[in-house]
Parts: C-alpha cells; structure tokens; sequence
C-alpha cells in the first residue's frame, strides 16, 4: 500500500503519456476526463465507486475502452489516468497509475455488456447512484416520463430489476436485453445509466435523468402535501416527445452542451486535460 500513498499518486497524475495515442485517442481521453471531473464538481458520484467508459478505435481496426483507474476519486482523474482494456476488460495500456490500481470487475461487467450489445449506438456509457435518480429507481412508480419538459427530454427509459451487486456475468444478458434500443436504463433500487454516441450525448443525458429525477421528486413531495401531480394531455406529452426525438437523433446531440461545461472546468481545473 506504500505505493498508493498521497505524495505517490498525486506524481504519477501530473504525468503524461498523451504522445502514446492517436489524435483521435486523445481527443476522447480528455473529452472523458472533463466528464469525470463534471461528475464530481456536479455531485453525481458515490466516493470511488460508478464509471464513465468510451470506445476507441485502434490502429489495426479493433475495439478498446477507456475507463477510470479503480481507486481514484473522479475529481482525480486525468487523460493520461485513463486505463484502457480490451472487450473481457484486460488492461491494454495502464495509463500512468495503471500499475498501481486496476479495474472494478463489477463496473466492467456493465458496461462491457452494453458496449457489446450495443455497439456505435453505445459509444459512451455512464454510470451514477445519484441519489435524485437511486430514490425514484426505489419506488414502484419508477421514473415518471410526462410530468415535466426536462422529463420528455429525456426520451424512453428502460428498466432492470435488482440483482445485488453486479458480479455475475450472466447479468450482462439481462441487462442487454431489458435496455433494448432506449439510452437510459433505470437500475431499479441501484441508480441509472446513460449511454450516446459520443461522450457528450451520455454525459448530456445524465444531466438531464438528474434534473428529471429532482423535478419529479418535487412534484411527488408537494403531491404528498394535499395535491395532484399534473400530467400533461397524452396528444400533447406525445408531440413532445416526438419534436425531442428528432432533436436526439441527430449525430451532435449533446456536443454542445457538454461542451459549454468543459469550458467551466478549464476554469475551475484544468488539469484533467494532463
């Protein structure tokens, strides 16, 4: 444990090893370090625990994902932190603190199944026990679609029931199968995952199931107080939701807004981008 003390860790993160990857490769490390560092500046982590994944491309045309090195804190990680594993989530190249700390099978577990079952569709994906999102996945009402805009912004959600602690890889099947083609999967008593075809549309999402989930607990907190929750027309919700859908699709979702919140983190810590 010597190796992992304070002084230690805090000299492998001011390292780089950026000039090993491709253009492309280090475009979505930092890309995916500004997410982690979002996640913790915007309170969406549980300590060490949850993950952030992306799909690379390597030269001779094979599949590799980034993911955090277990034991960091996300507003930790750094570009050159990243781990990068192959599809059975064997370390391809440690980054610069790989050596040290490796992969939480459980994480890989998850987001290896959806990458593989998913494929482009799931370039990114994200994982977070918000606890906005986590106490709606605890009720039976689950996550309530119509109540708000930001609700309808976020399209179909998916759900899986409750397993325990992901370790089984029999598991990977059935959460694959119960996503199906939704982007948002509701962990029933666990949290929620987002996925996009780039790191901004996951990381937008996320946003957005966030916000949703503390709209919706409002509404049933202040329903519980005397009221009704207001659902909109189903003509309506659906008009919605179908002007939302078209919006989703297009091959820039997300950009944009995950963009304007890397520019926050250049100002508050820019040292992601090491």
């Amino acid at each position: 444990m010597d190796s992992l003390n304070s002084v230690n860790v805090q000299k492998r993160l001011k390292q780089s090893c950026l000039h090993e990857f491709s253009e492309e490769e280090v475009k979505l490390r930092v890309e995916l370090a500004a997410a982690y560092r979002l996640f913790a500046y915007l309170g969406w982590v549980e300590a060490i625990y949850n993950h952030l994944t992306v799909e690379v491309t390597e030269p001779d045309g094979s599949k590799a994902y980034l993911i955090n090195a277990f034991g960091l804190r996300f507003d930790e990680v750094t570009a050159s932190s990243l781990l990068k594993i192959d599809g059975e989530g064997n370390v391809k190249h440690p980054g610069v603190i790989g050596d040290l700390l490796g992969v939480n099978r459980a994480g890989w577990i998850i987001h290896g199944g959806i990458h593989k079952s998913r494929g482009s569709s799931a370039k990114s994906v994200m994982h977070s026990h918000h606890q906005a999102f986590t106490g709606i996945a605890a009720t039976k009402d689950g996550f309530l679609g119509d109540i708000s805009q930001t609700s309808e912004t976020l399209g179909d959600v998916a759900a899986h029931d409750f397993e325990g602690i992901v370790v089984d890889e029999g598991e990977r099947a059935r959460i694959a199968k119960d996503i199906g083609d939704c982007d948002t999967l509701l962990l029933r008593n666990h949290g929620v995952i987002t996925m996009g075809k780039s790191i901004g549309a996951a990381w937008y999402r996320m946003y957005i199931a966030v916000r949703a989930a503390e709209i919706q607990l409002a509404a049933q907190s202040a329903a519980g107080a005397g009221g009704g929750i207001l659902h909109p027309d189903p003509v309506t919700a659906a008009k919605t939701r179908d002007a939302l859908k078209y919006f989703a699709s297009g091959g820039d979702y997300g950009t944009m807004e995950f963009t304007a919140y890397m520019r926050l983190m250049d100002k508050v810590d820019p040292s992601y981008r090491i």
